[in-house]
């Protein structure tokens, strides 16, 4: 029975040339998308890859012989993107992609489009992800708001019930329908994502048993926000006339999509303020220009390291090391600038992620965020996943400057020969990038996750409810 209604379903939606010209439209701008979007990001992976390669043959053909000077001129580690931002480029865009490093000085990764750094939100409509996310709820509310209502004005709804299909046989039949539509109108995301996993390989940073699955999630999840969507564009209709149920549903999109989101931003960004820039480099400058944060003092990290260093090479005074004790205290004002720039990135990172927990209660109001901050997760473009990369790079960034004030303080130089000079600079290891491990993404959206499990239940469930004008 309830393929009999499935087929009767596609019926109607054949015998409608508007329909059939709006989901033609449609898959036809979302195939455009995601082979654009493909193509886009695989140069954007090789172009990065390519200047990763180019910085660091930089660092290796150098021809300074001081290995301290080496860290003022550092170096530059590019972010790598993940392999699904092909479709959802999530705040990528908004981000920076490329870390200088050297020595004294932590930087912010630079190279982004814009200065809204909390922008989940983006209504970016040429990105697969939004394409689905925001643009197809419309397509399934111009099929669904009718689906019963239709049925009830046109009188067939009793014969359907004098046949024997019970009220909640129908309305399942047709939420089926329309959630089967809305499932051949994303497959080419499904293809896009399919094509991501069988082209992956290992240096892109993720394996393919990772790859596959945040692509699997992707695609689960976002099918379950179509039924969501689809459950409730048919339980109106079993509930309200045709037009009732067109505007409501256009209403609820609006709020969801555009309203609730906007203001959530909004909100979260009053009550979590980021200090100004400006405010952040004066902190920096007072602590450097007088020695101390106001926890520790630079006295305080000369002392602990020149009592290393006596223990460690077995002397009683400063004067018989045998290291150049100039390049220790470089290590020692290292160790200060680190701790003063950790608790200043500290803080910055305490108040974004408390912005993104209180975007994320306005997710019991909108499935879309839901929607959002998921798929951003799993595709590996959200917050977390920048952070993740900053963290590697400024650990990166530490371990070159000490193995070079190291060098400097036990008085080791590159070599005169080339091949003797590359081998000095290849103390310092090739950057790898880091992505988070799957079960740390599944956490960080398990609420997420389970927003959008109950609004696809309770939106199911008030569909199977008996509808409106079910009496024979």
């Amino acid at each position: 029975m309830l393929l009999t209604i499935i087929r009767k379903e596609f019926r109607e939606v054949r015998r409608d040339p508007c329909v059939c010209v709006v989901l033609v439209t449609y898959g036809a701008i979302l195939t455009l998308s995601c082979l654009t979007s493909l193509w886009t990001q695989t140069a954007n992976a090789a172009a990065q890859a390519s200047r990763q390669r180019h910085a660091r043959e930089e660092w290796l053909s150098q021809t300074t012989n001081s290995p301290h000077q080496a860290t003022h001129h550092g170096t530059t580690v590019y972010k790598l993107p993940s392999p699904l931002a092909s479709v959802d480029p999530g705040v990528d865009p908004q981000l920076g992609a490329a870390v200088r490093l050297e020595a004294h000085r932590r930087h912010e990764a630079t190279g982004a489009s814009g200065k809204d750094q909390l922008r989940l939100l983006q209504l970016d409509f040429t990105t697969p992800a939004l394409l689905t996310q925001a643009v197809l709820p419309l397509v399934i509310i111009l099929v669904a708001h009718g689906t019963v209502s239709r049925e009830r004005e046109q009188g067939t709804w009793r014969l359907m019930a004098s046949l024997g299909v019970s009220p909640r046989q129908a309305v399942l039949g047709k939420s089926l329908a329309v959630f089967f539509l809305s499932t051949l109108l994303s497959f080419p995301v499904l293809a896009t994502l399919s094509w991501i996993v069988i082209t992956t390989h290992a240096e892109m940073g993720m394996t393919l048993p990772v790859v596959f699955s945040r692509a699997a999630a992707i695609y689960a999840l976002n099918l379950l926000y179509l039924a969501a969507w689809c459950a409730g564009g048919v339980a109106l209709s079993a509930r309200c006339s045709s037009g009732v149920s067109l505007i409501v549903l256009i209403s609820c999109w609006a709020a969801w999509v555009l309203m609730v989101p906007r203001l959530a931003v909004d909100l979260s960004y009053s009550r979590f303020p980021l200090p100004s820039e400006r405010t952040l480099a004066e902190t920096r400058s007072t602590a450097l220009r007088q020695g101390s944060d106001g926890l520790h003092s630079l006295q305080e990290f000369n002392a602990a390291l020149e009592q290393r260093l006596l223990q460690e090479y077995g002397v009683q005074r400063l004067e018989d090391l045998p290291i150049d004790l100039k390049a220790a205290w470089l290590l020692a004002g290292e160790e200060f600038t680190d701790a003063l720039d950790d608790r200043i990135q500290q803080q910055i990172v305490d108040i974004y992620r408390a912005q993104n927990r209180y975007l994320d209660g306005f997710a019991v109001l909108s499935p879309y965020l839901a929607i959002r901050s998921a798929s951003t997760a799993f595709a590996g473009t959200d917050r977390h996943h920048h952070d993740a990369f900053v963290a590697v790079a400024e650990r990166y960034r530490r371990t070159l400057v000490q193995k070079m004030n190291t060098a400097e303080m036990t008085g080791e130089r590159p070599g005169k020969s080339t091949e003797s000079s590359r081998g000095f600079w290849e103390r310092v290891p090739e950057f790898q990038q880091q992505f988070p491990r799957p079960i740390t993404v599944l956490h960080s959206v398990s609420w997420p996750i389970g927003i959008l499990v109950v609004w696809s239940l309770a939106l199911t469930i008030m569909a199977l409810r008996s509808p409106r004008g079910t009496a024979a």
